[in-house]
């Protein structure tokens, strides 16, 4: 489903009332309008009647499909087979005419209101509340309605309902519990294999099972969807199912069970049988949000292919939930009408008002590893409408083809692909290289593209057991894919920072020199490219296309990135941890809040990275005595001045050997840092320190990396906490600013007595560290008076033993706090 729908709520009883509401899924909905009119109720009871009678005569007379549980009412079975379908097309056309006369007649006002206030290219779903049971057995599919709205469809619900218990979120495979019971004239096995192929789920079967089986699988497991395949019936009052050839169950008898599943998950539940209004209307007593039944005895064929139609598409095409009901209802009223006329009433949805359509999409990306990290890169995500409208251009104008994003580090082209893939996952696969965490290699790459678009296209060609060594792989599995999309879908693969590929690694299995991550040069109809990568000319020179292919420069929209810069800077004045504190310093400035916004655009040269690092260094008052023309000027001028105000003491006399070696120790981890492909460990830096600082350990280095913590980013992996660079710009920096080499120069040049001067570097950390913790003591004073005196004295000196105990023990390995003092 969209992210924006139109919700259409439609009350049937003495009148008619209906409701329209503009739906943000998962953030509520805005009434439109409210209007009601009078009705009268149909009198279609004749010809209700004669239609069911017929049809499920003609059922029952199917060979394929022996009787269901219990004889059915009001069939009739002295008729030929020939005159019975002949009878039950009459039947079907009299019915029909006379639904959609009342239709017109009484609904009419509420259709005008209905096309007014939607569109033809919006999802809208009509929700019908009624306990009357002529408006539940009523042939709502004949509406004229659903001809000018091809992606509206309707649902039944009760008038009275309850939001059901607030399950806790649940991320991964969806959790199907598939029950395939009594098989007499039923081909259930087909239901399984088909139930197999769903990407992204995890089914569990249940074949003709003793009841208690059934009973443990609710009480003991978390489910979202809940299948039924086999017999039902609506005989008695609430309805039962055959679980195997001897038992016919009751769902009464499960109710605590069944009410126990949908409290954890349970969201859905499909019963892929015959005659299921009662079971419908049962759980919907148990307050279910969706329910799929059949209202009529069906053959077995259709039934299956109903199943298949709409799992098809809700699974694999990705559609809505009611797009794709409505999708598998067309298609069996196509196939199977002339031999069961008025098949197409059959499916019945039932929704619960007060919960929201089940989203194939919310759970879809939960099982890519990089998914946390794509969800974290829009945390603050403003604008770039631009950019997406240019992209959407493309398409439109091209067949296939390559569209690359290029700018500098920090102008956010990570950011606009992780938006654009989050609000279009139906049609994407994606991989993101990144440099300071090892995930920029072709065999992951290749790995993780081919699991997704397998997930979804069960591919014929499986993955390869050794590295690829031209694009073959990628061509042939992109047009396997291309000819399964369906009409007018497409493809998008998205990959991010192509400059951060190891081309090392590539260029080991390559045969020849070809495109990064061995791109095709061709790609199929309906398949599309979207990449970023830096300004570099040498990273063009490695990518040849013989397709269409577009390159969109941000510098080339040099407003449309200042516009969406000023929206980035008043996220944070609006901000309640930053507003006060940055109003402070602007009017310090004598500048109006416009002003400061407009300097502070100049300063950051569209760079979004340059804000988030220097606008919360404003607000934390690094820059209280800064005046706005001293601020650093773009993103490499604030890594120079980080770094001279962490080495500033270099070029003063009188500098301590105590005080160089800790200058050195400061620098040895960054630049191992810089350097890993990988995250690391406190426990690696240390070892990696203890080749020429001997008495090194992991206390210390913990202190001096919170003191790089903007630059860092932490991962937790298995209980350990790892570090690395936290964006390649200032891996840059290192490896290349005059600063940089000038500071490593002279340090170097100190170390050789280093091991002798262990204690004073222990002295200058401590001392470091004693005056963090006293300024943030004398600022709780300040803040607080002197009520909580004692306490911070008492943590301070907490803090100092902890330390101290460090600096004692002097061997290879140390104790540190169970709590890591980092926090990023």
């Amino acid at each position: 489903m969209s992210k924006n729908y139109k919700k259409v709520n439609i009350e049937l009883d003495q009148e008619a009332k209906l409701s329209i509401f503009d739906v943000t899924q998962g953030s509520g909905s805005n009434p439109l309008m409210r209007v009601s009119s009078t009705l009268v109720l149909p009198e279609n009871q004749r010809e209700s009647s004669r239609w069911q009678g017929n049809f499920r005569g003609l059922v029952r007379q199917d060979l394929n499909n022996p009787p269901r549980i219990g004889d059915i009412p009001g069939q009739i079975t002295n008729y030929s087979e020939e005159i019975q379908r002949n009878a039950c097309q009459e039947a079907r056309e009299e019915f029909a005419n006379q639904s959609r006369q009342w239709l017109e007649d009484n609904l009419r006002t509420l259709k005008e209101e209905i096309l007014d206030k939607t569109s033809d290219r919006e999802e809208v779903i009509i929700n019908i509340s009624t306990d009357d049971r002529k408006f539940i057995e009523f042939p709502w599919s004949e509406w004229s309605l659903w001809e000018k709205r091809p992606q509206a469809w309707f649902a039944l619900s009760p008038t009275t309902y309850k939001l059901p218990p607030s399950a806790k979120s649940r991320e991964g495979k969806i959790r199907l519990l598939a029950i395939l019971g009594g098989d007499k004239g039923i081909d259930v096995q087909k239901d399984k294999v088909f139930l197999n192929q769903l990407p992204n789920t995890d089914p569990e079967f249940l074949v003709k099972e003793p009841k208690s089986r059934f009973s443990d699988a609710l009480w003991e497991q978390t489910w979202d969807i809940l299948s039924f395949s086999g017999h039902s019936s609506s005989q008695g009052d609430r309805g039962s199912i055959a679980i195997n050839d001897h038992e016919n169950l009751n769902l009464d008898e499960l109710r605590d069970g069944l009410k126990k599943a949908i409290s954890r998950s349970l969201k859905l539940a499909i019963f892929n049988s015959c005659d299921g209004l009662k079971l419908a209307e049962y759980l919907q007593d148990l307050n279910i949000p969706q329910v799929i039944v059949m209202r009529e005895p069906v053959p077995n064929g259709v039934a299956q292919d109903f199943f298949k139609y709409f799992l098809g598409a809700f699974f694999h095409q990705r559609e809505s939930f009611y797009y794709a009901v409505r999708t598998a209802t067309e298609r069996i009223n196509e196939d199977y009408n002339n031999s069961y006329p008025g098949i197409g009433w059959l499916p019945v949805v039932f929704q619960n008002p007060a919960t929201e359509p089940l989203i194939f999409q919310k759970y879809e990306f939960f099982d890519h590893p990089q998914y946390q990290y794509l969800k974290s890169n829009i945390a603050q995500f403003v604008g770039r409408q631009f950019v997406f409208d240019s992209f959407q251009k493309f398409i439109e104008n091209n067949s296939n083809g390559y569209f690359t994003i290029v700018g500098n580090p920090g102008e956010g082209k990570t950011t606009i692909v992780s938006k654009y893939i989050l609000s279009n996952q139906s049609q994407c696969v994606y991989y993101f290289n990144r440099l300071n965490t090892g995930q920029n290699k072709i065999e992951s790459f290749i790995r993780l593209i081919y699991e997704q678009l397998n997930c979804r296209f069960r591919l014929s060609k499986s993955l390869p057991t050794v590295p690829p060594q031209d694009s073959s792989f990628l061509q042939e599995i992109l047009g396997e894919v291309s000819k399964q999309l369906p009409p007018n879908e497409k493809l998008i693969v998205v990959i991010d920072a192509l400059d951060e590929i190891n081309l090392d690694e590539q260029s080991k299995h390559q045969k020849e020199k070809t495109n990064f991550l061995y791109l095709p040069e061709v790609l199929p109809d309906n398949i599309y490219v979207l990449l970023t990568r830096r300004r570099q000319e040498s990273l063009s020179q490695r990518l040849r296309f013989q397709c269409h292919q577009e390159i969109f420069d941000l510098k080339d929209y040099p407003e449309n990135c200042r516009e969406d810069m000023k929206d980035y800077i008043i996220l944070f004045l609006n901000d309640d941890d930053y507003q006060e504190s940055l109003k402070q310093w602007y009017e310090k400035q004598d500048l109006t809040r416009e002003e400061f916004i407009e300097l502070l655009c100049d300063k950051s040269e569209n760079n979004f990275l340059y804000l988030r690092c220097v606008i919360p260094e404003i607000a934390k008052g690094f820059y209280s005595d800064f005046e706005l023309k001293d601020l650093p000027q773009g993103l490499t001028e604030f890594y120079a001045q980080q770094w001279e105000r962490m080495f500033s003491h270099l070029g003063q006399d009188g500098l301590s050997d105590g005080q160089r070696i800790k200058q050195t120790l400061q620098l040895r981890i960054i630049d191992y840092l810089s350097q890993s492909s990988n995250p690391i460990t406190t426990r690696k830096i240390c070892d990696y320190l203890k080749r020429s600082l001997q008495n090194a350990d992991q206390i210390d280095i913990l202190i001096i990396l919170k003191e790089w913590g903007q630059f860092l980013e932490e991962q937790k992996i298995d209980g350990d906490t790892y570090y690395s660079i936290y964006h390649t710009s200032f891996r840059n920096f290192l490896d290349n600013h005059d600063f940089v080499k000038a500071t490593r120069s002279d340090l170097n040049s100190s170390v050789e007595d280093a091991n002798d001067d262990m204690a004073y570097v222990k002295q200058e950390i401590l001392n470091t560290h004693r005056k963090k913790i006293k300024d943030k003591r004398v600022l709780s004073i300040q803040e607080n008076m002197s009520d909580n005196h004692d306490d911070l004295e008492n943590k301070s000196d907490t803090v100092q033993n902890q330390l101290n105990l460090s600096i004692v023990d002097t061997g290879s390995s140390s104790s540190f706090p169970n709590e890591s003092p980092i926090q990023k």
